[in-house]
């Protein structure tokens, strides 16, 4: 079996997924640019792990399992999956990076809702300028916080607003528990938010999702996180 992979890996990190691997072949492609040896090595593989360029997918015949390095799979698709599916299975990374991203969404809101972006610059000025900057601060807690997209991601943000007591609508797909809201409902929660989060995969279906009609419903102030 051949397993071809264009993850950027170490030495170590190489020398045990060979080990791994054990009698099967495993080719490491150029992470950066694939050259035309990597794309023949992939068109012999039967596993792959990483993100090949979309357009050699159709051309395998005897790949039977793609692993994406990403939770997110936008650029594959326009592929034509209905060819493809019946004798290949494509996973992703779904949940992996579900807790550092929150806590970077967390971060973030914290940073402009406490003015340490401004701080940072202010220290480097060697400025103290308290009285200017306190009337600008703002708390966390008990902000309405809309979660656009409650997957692994958004469910996370959520569990990590919960102690500081914000109101948390959940908006994501109608199968999901009670408590979230459907997209069809957004746009009337849009004006009560002080934070939209937007947890969402890049699919045909979220693309164009915010335009300046549902910004226009955004009070002014109101972070977007995206």
């Amino acid at each position: 079996m051949t397993i071809y992979t264009d993850i950027e890996f170490n030495d170590s990190q190489r020398q045990h997924l060979r080990e791994v691997a054990g009698e099967d072949v495993v080719y490491f492609a150029d992470p950066g640019s694939p050259s035309l040896q990597d794309k023949e090595a992939f068109l012999k593989a039967e596993i792959a792990f990483g993100s090949c360029p979309p357009e050699w997918l159709p051309l395998t015949r005897d790949l039977r399992w793609m692993q994406f390095d990403s939770v997110g799979f936008g650029e594959y698709t326009h592929v034509d999956w209905d060819e493809l599916g019946t004798r290949l299975t494509c996973t992703n990374l779904r949940g992996f990076f579900a807790m550092p991203v929150a806590e970077t969404v967390l971060g973030g809101i914290l940073t402009l809702y406490r003015g340490i972006d401004k701080l940072l610059k202010l220290k480097a000025s060697r400025s103290w300028k308290k009285l200017e900057l306190r009337p600008q601060l703002l708390h966390l807690t008990e902000a309405k916080v809309i979660i656009l997209g409650y997957g692994a991601t958004g469910k996370k943000v959520h569990s990590l607003l919960g102690p500081f007591g914000c109101t948390v609508i959940p908006v994501g797909k109608s199968e999901q528990p009670p408590d979230v809201k459907g997209v069809n409902e957004l746009d009337r929660f849009l004006p009560l938010a002080d934070i939209i989060v937007a947890a969402l995969p890049d699919t045909p279906e979220t693309r164009g999702l915010f335009g300046e009609q549902r910004f226009m419903l955004v009070k002014k102030g109101t972070i977007f996180v995206n």
